[in-house]
């Protein structure tokens, strides 16, 4: 028994020092294998770390984060640099194209394909593009040089930086109606570009009697029409502290400026009518004029200063058949009139005497009252108003009929 058990014990002994290295090999391969899996590797702590991103000396922050392939190309959301360069950028489900327009560049690609077409020719990507939950990316370096920027690479910081100085320049304005109809004014040359759905290219309509100012902040208006015609008004706000704007509108139909006035305000700023019954309005504040939509004549002009009273630049904020709404741009009371017989009503006193004595008599930040045009149905002009006197808005009807 006892030579038994002693030959069991040796034997038990040898047979747990087997396994044990038999577990010691298994387990070492296992590390070996997870080593060689392992997405992130020690000797690239930084490779996980977010690219940032760069626009003219500001950082730009996206919900969509650039990212690096493998081969340590940068790659960026395409809508959030066409965005930056303000360029008009169209999605063919179709045939699985993106198309980006802005003047000067138009670009076509498909995600996927190494394959695009810049201004018409075929040219060779280094990377193509991808679809990365759910958007388009392309490489950076490509579609900032195709669009007229520069790139660089800082890798230290990991950032890119997108140089475009002329795009300081340039004000972008959209259809509120299908805002792939986009015009582009440039404020140092005052040329008007435009693009339009379903045109190959980006094209020059016109140049706009435009005068630059070293402090201000220039916005584009687009007011849509008929098929292919606008109204677009480059608004100029500048002085100290931005006391003026200047009101430069232009009637383009088949991409070509036909007519344009322009409007200096002081102090209010006022916006213009851009139509009636889809004839184009404009006006220099003295005038008003109704155009031939065929061809941009005059085809009916009315002479505010004379219909208003007051010796002054007025704006035109209503129209009718049988009414203007006009406002003296000093004075700043709006101002309900017949065109035809010369009959007019001041909207304030409508109000209630403790508002018109306000309005009549607060010059901050201008006088006049503060009265809204909010439309018109069946000749009923609908108003608003904030009264300072009980701190609400109020809305108020008139009757254009019933008041001249």
């Amino acid at each position: 028994m006892y030579i038994i058990g002693r030959s069991l014990i040796i034997y038990m002994s040898k047979l747990l020092n087997r396994l044990c290295r038999v577990s010691l090999s298994l387990a070492l391969i296992a590390g070996s294998l997870a080593a060689l899996s392992s997405p992130v590797s020690a000797a690239s702590p930084s490779s996980n770390k977010a690219i940032k991103l760069e626009f003219n000396g500001s950082m730009v922050e996206s919900d969509k984060a650039p990212f690096l392939d493998f081969k340590g190309r940068v790659y960026v959301p395409l809508r959030l640099v066409s965005d930056m360069l303000k360029t008009v950028v169209i999605w063919n489900e179709a045939a699985k194209e993106v198309s980006i327009y802005a003047p000067g560049h138009t670009l076509q690609l498909k995600p996927g394909s190494q394959t695009a077409r810049l201004n018409g020719q075929a040219i060779q990507l280094t990377a193509p593009s991808t679809i990365r939950n759910g958007s388009v990316y392309v490489p950076l370096r490509f579609i900032t040089q195709s669009l007229g920027a520069k790139v660089g690479w800082t890798g230290s910081q990991r950032k890119a930086s997108i140089s475009s100085p002329e795009i300081d320049n340039v004000e972008m304005g959209r259809s509120p109606a299908n805002t792939a109809n986009a015009f582009w004014f440039n404020t140092s040359t005052g040329n008007l570009y435009q693009y339009t759905l379903g045109a190959k290219a980006a094209v020059l309509t016109g140049t706009i009697a435009f005068k630059k100012h070293s402090i201000d902040i220039v916005a584009v208006r687009v007011d849509p029409l008929q098929t292919d015609e606008f109204v677009v008004t480059v608004s100029d706000c500048y002085g100290e502290p931005m006391i003026y704007t200047m009101n430069n509108t232009a009637y383009i139909k088949n991409n070509k400026l036909l007519k344009q006035s322009s409007v200096e305000y002081f102090q209010r700023d006022s916006v213009n009518i851009s139509s009636f019954k889809n004839h184009p309005i404009l006006t220099d504040g003295k005038r008003l004029q109704m155009l031939n939509p065929k061809d941009g004549s005059v085809e009916k002009e009315y002479d505010l200063v004379k219909l208003g009273g007051y010796n002054e630049l007025y704006s035109v904020e209503g129209m009718g058949d049988d009414y203007l709404l006009i406002r003296p741009n000093k004075t700043g009371m709006l101002t309900l009139v017949n065109p035809d017989t010369g009959k007019k009503k001041v909207l304030n006193e409508l109000l209630d005497k403790e508002d018109q004595e306000f309005f009549n008599t607060n010059d901050l930040p201008y006088l006049g009252d503060r009265l809204i045009v909010k439309g018109e149905q069946d000749g009923i002009i609908n108003l608003e108003y904030y009264s300072f006197i009980d701190n609400k808005t109020h809305k108020l009807s008139v009757k254009a009929k019933d008041s001249l």
